[in-house]
């Protein structure tokens, strides 16, 4: 065989190895190959669906308490605007047994008296169901829906628009010769009536608005899942249509914890990394050395002996003349 026919037959056995190996690397992740252990796949799926989760927590979280805000908006609008203003046509009115002052028939004395008492004690519910809400994890098992929050609102606004009506039919059936009232008091009588009732119906518009935005601010950021999280499930209606069941408020507790079960599960996939322990070498002491300083003894005179008056021991008292030490020249 020539060499160049060796040449391109080892050419062709090398192009038909790289076939195949990028054929099998193809297939194999095609088949769901990712060069991942499942373990590890399991984690990162289950990080995704907790950090998922999360996220929609806390839209959740941000959109009920805008809805919540306006509701309590316009409870304290009953409160200011329309109970408030109607005390006037009542003896005792925030009591349990408020009664109409103007004069009307009993059966109609008697109903509008239990609908201003019922009244009452429908904003002393709002009131603990209000202290609930904001306490947040405090009475967590109390806590409403959103949607429930905003359906019990409803009826309570239709509750005192109802009211404003009755109270408007007596105030409009009084007259200068039927109530021992001038004219001047009775205008200013249907003027709180007029302002209430406004009051009132532009707090069922909100109401009402408020209801069909949770669909659309609400629903979206429930999901349902499996695992740890706290989720919705969903129910499937008559026609097959699946309907996510909204869960009760979401408190910062709640996104609190969610933040704990993401934080685990980022801790599996990317556990932290230790760095290798350090050993400091040990210090020992210097060895003990013994160095010898030769001693010099001076002689000093005592502190405490007066000299005056003494001679002069360095010179001759007879020549004067300066005395040498012994062995000096």
């Amino acid at each position: 065989m020539k060499q160049s026919q060796r040449g391109f037959i080892a050419y062709a056995v090398m192009i038909a190895i790289g076939i195949v190996l990028v054929g099998g690397g193809f297939y194999y992740y095609l088949k769901g190959g990712s060069g991942l252990s499942s373990d590890r796949q399991e984690a990162l799926a289950r990080l995704d669906t907790e950090s998922n989760t999360l996220y929609n927590m806390k839209a959740r979280y941000k959109a009920e308490r805008e809805i919540i805000s306006k509701v309590k908006d316009q409870y304290s609008s009953v409160t200011r605007n329309v109970l408030s203003k109607t005390d006037v046509f009542f003896l005792n009115p925030n009591s349990d047994n408020p009664q109409i002052k103007i004069k009307t028939d009993k059966a109609t004395q008697d109903k509008i008296n239990s609908k201003r008492l019922q009244i009452t004690r429908m904003l002393r519910d709002w009131q603990i169901k209000n202290e609930i809400i904001d306490s947040d994890s405090l009475y967590e098992d109390l806590l409403p829906t959103i949607n429930d929050l905003v359906k019990s609102a409803e009826q309570d606004m239709a509750y005192v628009k109802q009211y404003m009506k009755e109270l408007e039919a007596i105030i409009a059936g009084l007259s200068p010769a039927n109530s021992n009232l001038t004219q001047s008091q009775i205008d200013s009588y249907e003027n709180i009536i007029e302002d209430s009732t406004a009051y009132i119906e532009e707090s069922v518009v909100v109401i009402n608005q408020i209801q069909a935005e949770i669909p659309v601010l609400i629903i979206p950021t429930i999901v349902t899942t499996t695992g740890t999280s706290t989720t919705a499930t969903s129910t499937t209606g008559g026609s097959g249509s699946s309907t996510p069941v909204i869960p009760p408020i979401v408190t910062l507790t709640d996104i609190k914890e969610q933040e704990q079960i993401v934080a685990e599960a980022e801790a599996v996939v990317n556990p932290p990394t230790t760095s290798p322990a350090t050993t400091t070498p040990p210090v020992y002491d210097a060895p003990t050395q013994i160095i010898w300083v030769p001693t010099i003894i001076y002689y000093l005179p005592p502190t405490n002996i007066d000299y005056t008056g003494w001679p002069d021991m360095t010179r001759d008292t007879v020549s004067n003349k300066p005395l040498l030490l012994q062995g000096s020249d």
